[in-house]
């Protein structure tokens, strides 16, 4: 079901905005100080065209020369939208958080779509199970020697609204390859191998680096287009200027040169979330199904709902209230206040999604939760004691329908009784009823509809309709 998912209003943006951090953006500096006085090098290694694995492993995921590669068709063959406005439809991106920033990934996909800096650090977090689904197995890895050796460590999604950047840091024990989701991230490379200093250079000391001590530095400067990746070696310093962007970055563990002798491509279709990573994505969504249900209320058609809205919208949610026979007024309550009350995280007197943007933190998250659940099993007791009436009300009427003859009137009104309570029931309070009852019920409303009394006896229908039409052919 498609999300409506609203713009910030203008007091959320002014408010946002100026909350900010006001320290200068580090990588700007040091940027404009390395494009006057550096030496900037071309990136050697362009592959025009994506390498199998035993050349990609062999040749540049163990070179010392970071290497740049379109990987577009793969990235976007399964889906073909990596946009924030796309990605904000994921049921899963409220629920995601960063060890870096405040707020959640919904937060961070809609600074993007309004190209708004929420923070000079971007969003990072574990990469969704969901996106990895969406992302095939690359070319470059197909390798059953790579795969099953596991040399992949992490894989995380990076997201950079507006001017957010990584300063210029130390890239030490593992190589990273970085891919363009959507924007054209810069990326600014620093081999430190080959540099005559001392000290290794940090978003710190490049600052404090003469103008005749920067002029000796080189260093490579390239922008991402969405679909292609670069892959950064071990010992060099990075920095990215996202400039509005998502991408995901993936760490490897060391890979010698020569490793592998050859590589054995895998004989499946595989994605990404096929490959053990070391960490990854341990979000349960089972968890939050409850909360990820009640996102789904979300619509173009409905995008935001008062208390009185909800219970109308509820009471027609199958899959919610199916099981309720009676709505009485204890019900009512629980729906369309607490539950309402609860998912109005921004206690604005609405739910919408704002309220999702304003679960800020696990903690709430989980707090929120918490209530949901609690709320749940006091209208699961509600409904419980319900099943236990309608239950006593039809062993009653199957002994009463048993054992007693009644009068043709009396069986009549039995017959619209036992209607009645079998139209009412909802399908999942009638797949609850023990077998055996059901059955009898049955059995005795056939029984009804197929006898008579005719002068105190009982006359079969059938029988009798089969008499008449006997004297109709005579």
């Amino acid at each position: 079901m498609a999300l409506l998912i609203q713009s910030f209003n203008l007091f959320l943006l002014i408010f946002t905005v100026n909350s900010l951090d006001r320290t200068p953006l580090n990588l700007k500096l040091n940027k404009d100080r390395l494009s006057n006085n550096g030496e900037q090098l071309t990136i050697t290694q362009v592959l025009t065209q994506s390498p199998d694995a035993y050349t990609y492993i062999n040749d540049h995921l163990t070179s010392n020369i970071p290497n740049k590669v379109n990987l577009s068709k793969q990235i976007l063959s399964i889906v073909t939208d990596w946009s924030p406005q796309q990605l904000k439809l994921d049921e899963s991106s409220p629920f995601y958080f960063s060890n870096k920033v405040s707020n959640n990934l919904l937060f961070y996909l809609n600074g993007v779509e309004t190209n708004t800096t929420l923070s000079i650090l971007p969003f990072v977090s574990d990469m969704p199970q969901s996106y990895l689904k969406q992302i095939p197995l690359f070319d470059l890895f197909n390798c059953n020697e790579l795969i099953d050796n596991n040399y992949f460590s992490t894989i995380e999604l990076i997201v950079g609204p507006g001017e957010a950047e990584l300063p210029l840091e130390y890239i030490a024990n593992h190589g990273q390859l970085f891919c363009s989701l959507y924007g054209r991230p810069q990326f600014i490379m620093i081999n430190q191998t080959t540099q005559n200093i001392e000290e290794k250079y940090n978003k710190q000391t490049l600052l404090s680096l003469k103008t005749d001590e920067l002029s000796k530095i080189d260093y490579e400067q390239t922008t991402l287009d969405p679909g292609s990746c670069i892959f950064v070696p071990i010992d060099w310093i990075l920095g990215v200027h996202f400039n509005n962007s998502i991408l995901f970055a993936i760490t490897f563990k060391e890979v010698l040169r020569d490793a592998f002798d050859h590589c054995t491509p895998t004989n499946k279709t595989l994605t990404l979330s096929d490959i053990n990573w070391l960490m990854s994505d341990t979000l349960n969504l089972t968890d939050l199904q409850l909360l990820v249900h009640f996102y789904r209320y979300l619509t173009a058609d409905t995008p935001s709902y008062n208390s009185s809205k909800f219970l109308t919208y509820a009471r027609e949610d199958k899959n919610f209230a199916g099981p309720i026979l009676n709505w009485t007024p204890e019900i009512e309550r629980l729906i369309g206040d607490n539950f309402f009350h609860h998912l109005d995280v921004n206690n604005d007197g609405y739910f919408d999604i704002n309220d999702y943007y304003s679960l800020k933190t696990r903690a709430l998250v989980n707090e929120t939760i918490k209530k949901l659940n609690n709320t749940l099993e006091k209208l699961k007791l509600s409904i419980v004691d319900q099943y236990k009436d309608l239950r006593k009300s039809i062993a009653q009427l199957a002994d009463e329908l048993k054992n007693t003859a009644s009068p043709e009137q009396v069986k009549a009104k039995a017959k619209q009784n036992i209607q009645q309570i079998m139209s009412l029931l909802p399908s999942a309070v009638r797949d609850n009823l023990p077998k055996g009852q059901l059955e009898q019920l049955n059995s005795l409303f056939n029984q009804l509809k197929s006898t008579e009394t005719v002068n105190g006896h009982k006359v079969d229908v059938k029988e009798k309709k089969r008499k008449r039409n006997t004297k109709t052919e005579f």
